[in-house]
């Protein structure tokens, strides 16, 4: 009973999607089609061909959810519809019903927050020995479901600073902990982030002058241990004001304030959101916070 319940929850995220094809020379429902492609997807096939034998293997598994009288539809027909459809709308109800197993977590904050990693990747052999450059993708990776929520095509790696706020709008971040490299250190995307109520680790590299040692300054000021390139820094004590996070050219690093808020402007758009005292935590003992760049 509960397979019957994932299953039809998983078709109403795509029941936005409209079948291209004219009503009266349907034989397979757009249903059937799509639960074939995603099934066959989350499966590992690479292609149609594969999903029509993996669809025509698991038969009976697929009539739990739908009937599919005539059986399952050849690769050809399953290419066709699916690339009939409407690009943009499925990508739409892809994410929403990736959004979806994530699971709500409600409004209370949990004890470990989700990791959400934003980077970019350029795709191994995707380019043309005619001229076209490989595919280069910005993806947003949920560490804990290992799911990739969400993807952004750019021409090249420079052009991650556009495709990231992009990429943020498409998802669902309160109570994440969003991850990202140096290329998105930017002041727009911290306030898109902590609008979004998240909180974030942006990496820091030398070639940024002026925030970096403003933020080892800071670092060394307000933690009790001085801040080098390979060591973490921050309090022992509870966190009772907001959470900043910073960088060194070799590593990441977190310091946690203790209510300060420094004039410098840098320190507006590194900070995130505030916690209250009520939800504030202590680093977790022994935990490491410094990771080498990559």
């Amino acid at each position: 009973m509960a397979v019957t319940a994932a299953g039809t929850g998983l078709l109403a995220h795509f029941s936005a999607l409209e079948d291209p094809r004219q009503s009266g020379k349907v034989l397979y429902p757009l249903p059937e089609i799509l639960l074939v492609v995603l099934c066959g997807t989350l499966s590992g096939c690479d292609n149609f061909v594969e999903m029509a034998l993996w669809g025509r293997e698991h038969l009976s598994f697929l009539r739990s959810f739908e009937p599919f009288a005539r059986g399952i539809a050849s690769h050809d027909t399953l290419n066709d519809v699916v690339r009939a459809l409407d690009p943009a709308l499925f990508e739409d109800c892809f994410v929403s019903w990736i959004n979806s197993l994530r699971g709500a977590a409600g409004a209370e904050e949990i004890a470990v927050p989700e990791t959400i990693a934003i980077d970019g990747k350029t795709m191994r052999r995707s380019g043309s020995r005619r001229g076209a450059g490989p595919l280069h993708l910005v993806s947003a990776w949920a560490c804990g479901q290992r799911l990739v929520l969400a993807q952004e095509a750019v021409t090249g790696k420079s052009n991650e600073i556009t495709a990231i706020p992009r990429l943020l709008d498409q998802l669902v971040l309160k109570g994440a902990l969003v991850t990202i490299d140096a290329m998105g250190c930017q002041r727009a995307i911290a306030e898109q982030i902590v609008e979004a109520e998240a909180d974030y680790v942006l990496a820091i590299k030398g070639n940024q002058k002026s925030l970096y040692g403003s933020i080892q300054r800071a670092i060394a000021e307000g933690g009790p241990r001085t801040a080098s390139a390979s060591t973490w820094c921050g309090p022992k004590t509870p966190i009772t004001g907001g959470t900043r996070c910073a960088g060194t050219s070799s590593c990441t690093t977190s310091a946690h304030s203790t209510g300060a808020t420094p004039g410098r402007d840098w320190a507006r758009s590194a900070w995130s959101r505030p916690r209250s005292s009520a939800t504030a935590r202590p680093p977790s003992p022994g935990a490491a916070s410094c990771a080498p760049d990559r």
